[in-house]
């Protein structure tokens, strides 16, 4: 199985798979989202573990936690963004729309 890295910089010349292979792509793209997005949460949670027994008082944890909490969702949106767009990238179909549609770049998968 291909890393997922292999797809990133796309080389239109080998783009002459079927779609049934875009498909495992597509499983592949899922999966490495849903591996990196639980590493994210599991390395906050350790975070905000260490901060419920830290020494400070209660409000000063509770600004730290909810900058921590923005962040987290903000770098857990970017790691689904980038896939996203990796999808639309890699999907035949879209590049045959935006051959004949240039201005159609709304699609999502």
């Amino acid at each position: 199985m291909k890393k997922l890295s292999d797809y990133f910089y796309f080389n239109s010349k080998k783009q002459t798979d079927s779609s049934e292979n875009f498909y495992n792509i597509m499983v592949e793209i899922i999966d490495d989202v849903v591996k990196k997005r639980k590493v994210l949460h599991d390395r906050y949670n350790l975070l905000f573990e260490r901060l419920w027994v830290a020494e400070k008082d209660l409000n000063e944890r509770k600004f730290v936690a909810r900058r921590l909490l923005s962040r987290l969702l903000r770098e857990s949106d970017l790691i689904f963004a980038r896939a996203q767009n990796l999808a639309v990238r890699l999907c035949p179909k879209c590049q045959e729309v935006s051959m004949a549609f240039p201005n159609e770049k709304d699609k999502l998968h």
